[in-house]
């Protein structure tokens, strides 16, 4: 079985980059400045090692949450 992004399956977690790019990418927000807010808990995310891992469930909560209150302002 091939390594293909795109028949990823659904997982429980995600990588740190792959909810930068959920969120948009740079256009929304630069790398550094992503990292920068996991650093400061601002987005649910675990470190196992080096690794951070983003819960997919808690972070689409949070981006809802974010969402609503932007768009409340």
């Amino acid at each position: 079985m091939e390594n293909d992004t795109k028949d990823r399956v659904d997982t429980t977690a995600m990588s740190a980059d792959e909810a930068h790019a959920m969120l948009g990418g740079n256009a929304v927000i630069s790398r550094a400045a992503f990292y920068q807010a996991i650093k400061r808990k601002e987005v649910p995310s675990l470190r196992l090692g080096k690794r951070i891992l983003i819960p997919r469930a808690a972070f689409k909560a949070w981006l809802q949450a974010k969402t609503e209150t932007a768009t409340a302002a």
